[in-house]
């Protein structure tokens, strides 16, 4: 079974928390606006990301810093 029906199938059978209607639209609420802002922060963090690598050679001690375990 792949993961994505392995995780279908675990929603399928899992055992509600609470069946409050208000509960639910507040967390469906609260999901959406987290999801919302971890799009802007991923869009925030790749043009972060772009800059350091655009940039990062023009350092004086650039290469010092590519030659440390899992930099360069």
């Amino acid at each position: 079974m792949a993961l994505t029906e392995q995780r279908v199938a675990s929603i399928d059978n899992a055992i509600l928390l609470t069946t409050d209607p208000s509960v639910i639209e507040a967390n469906a609420l609260m999901a959406t606006a987290l999801a919302t802002q971890i799009k802007v922060v991923s869009e925030i963090i790749k043009t972060y990301d772009e800059r350091i690598e655009a940039l990062f050679d023009t350092l004086p001690d650039a290469e010092l810093f590519k030659s440390l375990p899992g930099m360069g």
